[in-house]
């Protein structure tokens, strides 16, 4: 099991975790899951497109916007009650497979930390299945 630390600078921000998940590869096959430990931030696999990327930060404010009053932020005396309810629309966990000692991943897909209550410090466990 391998722990990465993220620090990440913005309110939303999707980081590229790929080459970083490939640096800790050692074997020629296998799975690694990938889990990100926190309720305001997610994963996200998608093409590493600015448009697509903007797009979506788009589509997220309109889904959910960060202008509306939460019953969570009032009820915590915080400020992420819009953060909650956005990782729903994703996920928290990937099971990706490993072919020649790397991710397998389709020609434009990346795999990216999406961070949703930034700036902080977000943690993401890898773990590793040799086969």
């Amino acid at each position: 099991m391998i722990s990465l630390k993220i620090k990440t600078d913005k309110r939303i921000e999707l980081i590229n975790l790929t080459s970083r998940i490939n640096s800790y590869i050692n074997f020629k096959e296998g799975l690694v899951n990938i889990f990100v430990k926190h309720t305001t931030a997610a994963l996200w696999i998608n093409e590493n497109d600015e448009g697509i990327k903007e797009d979506l930060n788009k589509k997220i404010e309109k889904l959910i916007s960060s202008k509306e009053e939460y019953l969570h932020n009032k009820l915590n005396n915080d400020d992420n009650g819009d953060a909650h309810l956005r990782t729903t629309l994703f996920r928290t966990n990937e099971l990706v497979p490993i072919k020649n000692n790397k991710l397998d991943l389709g020609r434009w897909q990346n795999i990216f930390l999406v961070e949703l209550s930034g700036p902080r410090e977000r943690e993401i466990i890898l773990n590793f299945i040799e086969q």
